[in-house]
């Protein structure tokens, strides 16, 4: 959970078997470009020397712990910061089938990168992953091949896993069977997102229900959660047991946002009905447009650039705003 903190510095305490430290400082650069500050004793050569080759920043010396660690942040207050500027990470997650989350994502990215000119957008719906499809892209690369290479993956590597869609968005796919989707590992799941924050602005994920540890790793990466729900009682059900979920993971709540989608005037429930089931508001409304959508999916081509004038594309728009906060 170091992502959810943005820490510029972790202070790791070795235990008195030093090799169970290892999976974490991994781990932790897999997460976030942050500084390691190991402490532990001096008497070792070896182990000081792997504890820097595995990307502690500087080793502390626990018998001197008080001038050494003294030293090591006066330097670490004179140098600049590893990376300020990381991406902001969007994750998309609907309540039910049928709340429209992947065309969502794409029609979100296209905006961002129409804006910012830098946004990839991730397929994390592993079994029933549609975001090429509705793209109309046949990329060589997928998530699986990420995960399967992660041990070796370089900035060159990664940039070719990604497939460009004519809006400009960089789009990481979802495997395309399902004998590929146990490649999907947690941590594929946490250097994919620490890669992609580092290279892009901004980060879109089209997330499944199924809830797994990989899944968890990117909840605990994204800037914002968008809960996406349908006006009946099923969707305001799986809604519910989602934001339980969610608290059980700590996850903080203000980062937590609630759409309605596919809305017709028609619903018995009101937003009203949301808001006092779920006890948080609801941020933005899609209406109901199967006509603009169906072809828009049908062209390959996301309805805010098919149709930038229309209801349902201004509404893209108030929603990609009001989920960033930093869109123009």
């Amino acid at each position: 959970k170091t992502a959810q903190l943005r820490p510029g510095l972790v202070l790791v305490v070795l235990p008195e078997d030093a090799n169970r430290a290892i999976p974490l400082l991994r781990a932790t650069f897999e997460v976030l470009p942050v500084r390691l500050m190991v402490i532990g004793p001096s008497s070792d050569a070896k182990l000081i020397l792997r504890m820097i080759r595995e990307g502690a920043y500087h080793y502390v010396d626990e018998a001197d712990l008080e001038e050494e660690l003294c030293s090591a942040l006066k330097r670490l207050r004179a140098e600049a910061p590893l990376n300020p500027q990381l991406g902001r990470v969007i994750t998309l997650l609907g309540a039910s089938g049928g709340c429209g989350t992947s065309t969502m994502a794409v029609n979100i990215a296209s905006l961002f990168a129409k804006q910012q000119q830098s946004c990839c957008l991730i397929d994390m719906d592993l079994e029933r992953g549609d975001l090429a499809t509705l793209m109309n892209l046949q990329p060589a690369h997928t998530l699986a091949d990420f995960c399967s290479h992660v041990e070796h993956m370089d900035e060159s590597m990664f940039t070719q896993c990604f497939a460009r869609h004519e809006s400009g968005v960089d789009l990481l796919a979802a495997p395309t069977s399902y004998r590929e989707v146990p490649c999907i590992t947690p941590q594929g799941a946490r250097r994919v997102l620490s890669m992609a924050r580092n290279k892009y602005k901004y980060v879109v994920v089209d997330l499944d229900l199924r809830f797994r540890t990989e899944h968890q790793q990117v909840l605990f990466q994204s800037d914002v959660i968008a809960l996406v729900l349908r006006l009946d009682v099923p969707s305001l059900t799986h809604a519910r047991r989602i934001l339980d979920y969610l608290s059980d993971i700590q996850i903080d709540k203000l980062r937590i946002k609630t759409i309605v989608s596919r809305f017709t005037r028609s619903r018995d429930l009101r937003m009203r009905d949301v808001e006092e089931a779920l006890h948080v508001p609801v941020i933005g409304v899609i209406p109901e447009d199967s006509s603009r959508v169906g072809r828009s999916v049908n062209r390959g081509q996301p309805v805010v650039l098919g149709w930038p004038r229309a209801e349902i594309s201004h509404r893209f728009g108030e929603l990609a705003a009001l989920v960033n906060g930093q869109v123009d």
